[in-house]
């Protein structure tokens, strides 16, 4: 019988731990987000010719976090496609589209099970392919200069349905070190002069698990 109770004992115990060990988490999880929404342009004093039009960014950001104690690291890299869309005047109606490629590093602190937040800061290369002014239209290979380089700074919330899946809130904001695109036709070059831009996204993140 106490031989019984033995054996019992450490079935009980080593199934225990076996559970505790499943249950660790890895320090190193990958995460995917995508999201989109509206970007808004915030002009310098005096610029009274330029009025934005509706704007937009999306896409993609594969990440990597470091989980600590109350929060975790990450390393986000992505491709995001947005455009810039203004009147200046009374006859110019500009349209320019991009590819974002940005890389962010940041902090994301969990207050419980549910809700978290983040803030990260990082660098943002821009690449014009396509631009349009009126009836005149290009691809940005035809640009005579077609990409800029940029700091970014964005502030994140999240609700978690579950350790996998959350809905995520993020303000991004982009401002670049060169502010001027050249478009040459027809002997002339044409400007586009760049803003900071405001961008507000809503977003689902997925975290694999393993």
């Amino acid at each position: 019988m106490i031989r019984f109770f033995l054996i019992i004992l450490s079935i009980i115990f080593s199934c225990h731990g076996f559970s505790q060990q499943k249950e660790e988490r890895p320090a190193f999880v990958p995460s995917l987000e995508l999201s989109g929404g509206p970007r808004f342009a915030v002009y310098p004093k005096g610029e009274t010719l330029a009025k934005p039009l509706l704007m937009y960014q999306s896409g993609a950001l594969l990440g990597v976090e470091m989980r600590q104690s109350h929060g975790a690291t990450f390393l986000n890299a992505g491709v995001l496609f947005e455009n810039y869309r203004y009147t200046r005047g009374e006859v110019q109606h500009i349209n320019a589209s991009f590819i974002d490629l940005p890389i962010h590093f940041g902090y994301r602190y969990c207050f419980n099970d549910k809700f978290l937040a983040s803030a990260s800061a990082g660098l943002s290369f821009v690449y014009c392919y396509h631009y349009r002014n009126n009836g005149f239209e290009i691809d940005g290979k035809d640009m005579d200069y077609n990409h800029l380089k940029g700091v970014s700074v964005e502030l994140s919330a999240e609700y978690a349905f579950s350790d996998q899946i959350s809905l995520c809130a993020n303000v991004l904001a982009n401002d670049y070190f060169r502010q001027t695109l050249w478009v040459k036709y027809d002997y002339n070059y044409n400007s586009i002069d760049f803003p900071t831009f405001i961008n507000v996204l809503l977003g689902v993140k997925y975290r694999p698990r393993f």
